[in-house]
């Protein structure tokens, strides 16, 4: 009896250990984004049809949102971004890049156009084009991370709209 109650406690264990190891794996090596290193620079379609790269917009500070139309937190935290926003109106030395990972271009396009989000608008299609799901190793959505103007990650998973102090790790990057 006392066996059968240790074998399952270490099924419990083991289970655990494996989803909460999934939320702080180490950062990825190679041509994947690493803190503190250059971001990895992505080619993707825009809102009109062009193509815009993360290379594009070196020189200035970029607050990048990866995100999609079916994810609820996504878009709970794009509404809480318009008063980020706010504070950088004018400013030409920050984007926010949204990358959104929808399956449909026109649901995307729909959403953007109709909800009035402002800023710079990417797709790639289920996070697979351009391989940016694997290359900036992300298991969930949204994901926030925060290049400086050299164009290298200053925070790998930076805060989300809704945590007021990223208008201060943003500004400080513009000095």
């Amino acid at each position: 009896m006392k066996r059968n109650w240790y074998f399952a406690l270490a099924i419990v264990l083991v289970c655990g250990f494996i989803v909460l190891g999934f939320k702080h794996k180490p950062q990825p090596k190679g041509n994947k984004a690493v803190q503190g290193k250059p971001a990895p620079d992505f080619k993707l379609e825009n809102l009109e049809g062009g193509q815009t790269s993360l290379s594009e917009l070196k020189g200035k500070v970029v607050y990048l949102d990866i995100w999609a139309t079916w994810c609820r937190p996504c878009l709970e935290e794009m509404k809480k971004g318009k008063k980020l926003k706010e504070a950088f109106v004018g400013n030409n030395d920050v984007v926010f890049l949204y990358v959104s990972i929808d399956k449909e271009a026109e649901k995307w396009r729909s959403y953007v156009k109709n909800n009035s989000i402002h800023g710079t608008h990417l797709i790639s299609r289920e996070g697979a084009e351009e391989k940016l799901l694997e290359r900036y190793d992300v298991p969930y959505i949204p994901r926030f991370v925060l290049i400086n103007k050299e164009g290298n990650i200053v925070q790998y998973e930076a805060k989300a709209p809704s945590d007021a102090s990223i208008e201060a790790d943003i500004k400080a990057l513009l000095k």
